[in-house]
């Protein structure tokens, strides 16, 4: 008896909740929903459509798992794969309309970057030297001309490394005396790019690159233009110089 009373417990459930899913399957047809032109303009939505997202979203788990997209509620719970494909094909449509968009929109305000507050560089070549001069100003003017910071000399060996724009290997190179710097086998990096590149060409380097700015400002990575007596002419090249 006790099974039998389950079964028939189970089975009463079983048609209760069919007939559930047969009223939430008319109400998709009920006239009267109410929504702005624009939104199935923007949605590329027919009333259709936008009938069955609304069923979906208020019906089903889809409506607590997938964010407020009516297309991806559409094709996620589309009935054919040439559904799918559709629903598929207007989102693909709609990102490639907002990222030309907002393409549009960052080149419009990196335009007024500049008209507001002037062109600015990637990396500042010059920067370490400067920055160098500051500190030791500082000094100065606080604890005096015989202060240690203008006369310490690091005992650690310093690296330069001479690289050129058209080279396969000076990436790789850079890497190494990299990390030489990080574990403080070195105390200094001058990465001296040939002459004949502008400090343009030197600050697509540096951004590929990667070179902390940190490092640059601080003078531990110094970044120049090689100089008319080295006379350096395979890249990449490092020198070592004992400070």
């Amino acid at each position: 008896m006790r099974i039998l009373l389950i079964l028939s417990l189970f089975i009463t459930f079983t048609q209760a909740y069919a007939n559930v899913e047969t009223i939430a399957e008319e109400e998709t047809s009920v006239e009267g929903l109410v929504v702005d032109k624009d939104y199935l303009d923007g949605w590329k939505l027919t009333e259709e459509e936008y009938k069955r997202f609304k069923h979906i979203k208020e019906n089903t788990p889809r409506g607590y798992y997938t964010p407020e997209n009516p297309l991806i509620y559409l094709g996620l719970e589309a009935k054919t794969k040439e559904e799918r494909n559709k629903y598929a094909m207007k989102v693909a449509q709609l990102e490639w309309e907002n990222q030309e968009k907002v393409k549009s929109f960052q080149l419009a305000w990196q335009e007024a970057v500049i008209v507001l507050y002037g062109q600015g560089d990637i990396m500042d070549i010059k920067g370490a030297e400067k920055f160098k001069a500051h500190l030791a100003n500082l000094a100065e003017q606080y604890q005096g001309k015989k202060n240690p910071f203008n006369s310490f000399k690091p005992s650690k060996p310093s690296k330069t490394l001479y690289v050129n724009n058209n080279c396969d290997t000076c990436e790789s190179s850079y890497q190494d005396v990299y990390k030489e710097l990080l574990n403080g086998k070195i105390a200094k990096l001058e990465i001296a790019f040939n002459r004949d590149l502008n400090d343009m060409d030197i600050r697509r380097w540096a951004s590929k690159l990667g070179i902390p700015l940190n490092l640059n400002e601080s003078g531990l990575i110094v970044l120049r233009k090689q100089e008319s007596s080295e006379k350096i002419s395979n890249y990449p090249s490092v020198i070592t110089t004992k400070l």
